[in-house]
This record gives structure tokens, C-alpha cells and sequence, in this order.
């Protein structure tokens, strides 16, 4: 392989009904960019956080995937309020908003509250962009006892037909909008195969796939990214990846230590500063939470 040159794909056969691909890329030292920035979007509420809320175990357990429910599109619509008036120039906004409008690469988790926030939320952000958001399934929320939130569904094309249609009961009130914020492409290279798990993850398996997704992160040409997510994913990737001096602002009363136990609010934003040049492998070195973000027990 030519040094600095793109990327091979080759496809993997992972079982006989799971296939993915491998990336091979040979990098070139000036290829080695060791600050990136990252900006962690939680998804907004969906059913089974309403029916966890109302110890409605049955609700919880009939279905798995849940969707964002009415007050999880609400969030996901303020959301995009705020981004718009970053864009427009309507609110006065700190420089750390306008970088999120400029985020180079967008990758969502597979699991539909995540997508069907990031279509709504992120509107601004899609908007003109010619390249693919990424579902990564490393992005999917930990898989916990009982977890049939953190089960998916569908894989290749059945997912993207899952999604259109999620987002068309999502706005039955309005059906043309719904089509509408699911038009943006998504690339689905890496969910191909089943990408969930069907039994419980331990953290030792839920960091591996942490530790993955800063390698994407680190090696991508991005220098700045999107990732829309989890409450648990992002708890475990701010309190074990997150270096001695990281500093938290704009949160409040809390302090750095409260990212080990609190999570981001539904449809919540924080910027995150990464840089291995400090540490290999705890690179967060600072947390901002934007947009009137807030932590939550």
C-alpha cells in the first residue's frame, strides 16, 4: 500500500448470516493528527425511557429499538432550534456552537432513537452535506440485563427502510416531514450483519468498543466529528477515557467528577477536546456542555 494513500476496503465474512469490511490503510506521519474535537449528542427521550419512568415493564419488554416518543421529538426539535439560530446569527452564540455547525464527519449510532434524533436535531448540520452519515455500530448504547432497548432490529437495507418508516410514525401529524428529515443519505457499510448483541455487555467489552471508536475517531480525516449516542456509552467514554487533567465547564455546580456517575440530558451537547499527545489512552482533555446542556442523575 502507498503511504498516505486512500484506504482499501475489503469485505469480512464475520458467520454465515454477518458479513462486514475491513478498512487497510498505510498512514503517512503527517497523517498522524493527535488534538481532535468531538461533539456528544445524547438522543432525545424515547419510549422505553417513558416506560422505564412509569415502571411499565411491559411496555419496556414488547418490543426492542424503541423510538423516540412525542417528547423525545420535542427535544430533538429544540435541538435544531438552537442550531438554527447559531446558523442564521439570530442568538449571540460562543465560538464553541459555530464549531459544531463546521463538524467535518457525523456518525450515528444504529439504534433508531439515535438516528431519528440526529435527523431532527441536527438539520442545520446535514444541510448541503455530500457525504454519507455513518451509522456506527459502535456507537449502540451498552447492552444491560433485560436491554431490549440496546437490541436492534434490522440490518442493511431492511434498517434504512425501518428508519424511513419510524420517521413517518414519528410525524403521523405531519407524514411529508417526516420523508423529509429521513431523505439525508446513510452510509451502511457497518451494519451490513447483525451489529447488536443478544445477551448482556460487560464493561470490559463495552471499552473495547470505546477504545474502536476513538481509533476511528483518531484516524479518520476528520478533524472534528458528530456522534449521536447513548447516556451509558458517553458516561463509560467521559469517566474511563477521560485524562487526569480534563476539565469540565459551563455545567453548573458540578465538577469533572460528576461525569463519572451523571449523564447528558436527552437531545443534550458536549464538546469534548481529545488529544492523545497527552495521554494514549484516556485523550479526553476537556468537556463543555453547550446549548443549555445539563447533567442528569
Amino acid at each position: 500500500l502507498p503511504r498516505g494513500g486512500p484506504a482499501i476496503e475489503l469485505p469480512l465474512k464475520l458467520s454465515k448470516t454477518a458479513k462486514g469490511t475491513i478498512l487497510i490503510q498505510r498512514m503517512a506521519p503527517s497523517m498522524n493528527v493527535e488534538r481532535k474535537t468531538v461533539f456528544l449528542v445524547r438522543h432525545g427521550e424515547s419510549v422505553w425511557n417513558e416506560a422505564q419512568a412509569e415502571l411499565d415493564v411491559a411496555a419496556m419488554l414488547s418490543d426492542v429499538d424503541h423510538p423516540l416518543n412525542k417528547q423525545g421529538r420535542e427535544q430533538a426539535e429544540r435541538l435544531k432550534i438552537k442550531l438554527e439560530a447559531v446558523q442564521s446569527g439570530a442568538t449571540e452564540a460562543d465560538a464553541d456552537e459555530h464549531e459544531m455547525m463546521a463538524a467535518e464527519g457525523i456518525m450515528f449510532s444504529p439504534l433508531t432513537r439515535a438516528v431519528q434524533t440526529g435527523l431532527i436535531g441536527l438539520v442545520p448540520c446535514l444541510a448541503g452535506r455530500t457525504t454519507p452519515i455513518l451509522l456506527n455500530p459502535n456507537l449502540r448504547e451498552k447492552r444491560n440485563f433485560g436491554g431490549m432497548d440496546s437490541s436492534g432490529k434490522h440490518h442493511g437495507d431492511a434498517l434504512m427502510k425501518g428508519i424511513h418508516e419510524s420517521m413517518v410514525s414519528l410525524y403521523a401529524d405531519k407524514p411529508a416531514v417526516g420523508m423529509q428529515l429521513a431523505s439525508p443519505a446513510l452510509e451502511l457499510k457497518m451494519v451490513q450483519g447483525k451489529w447488536w448483541l443478544g445477551r448482556p455487555e460487560t464493561e470490559k467489552e463495552l471499552d473495547m468498543r470505546i477504545e474502536e471508536v476513538l481509533n476511528q475517531i483518531r484516524f479518520a480525516t476528520d478533524a472534528s466529528l458528530i456522534l449521536v449516542g447513548h447516556s451509558h456509552f458517553f458516561r463509560e467514554f467521559l469517566k474511563v477515557f477521560r485524562h487526569e487533567s480534563c476539565t469540565l465547564s459551563n455545567a453548573g455546580d458540578d465538577n469533572v467528577e460528576a461525569l463519572n456517575k451523571k449523564k447528558l440530558a436527552n437531545a443534550g451537547v458536549a464538546k469534548c477536546v481529545l488529544d492523545w499527545s497527552k495521554s494514549a489512552t484516556q485523550p479526553v482533555v476537556s468537556v463543555k456542555l453547550l446549548f443549555d446542556t445539563h447533567l442528569i442523575d
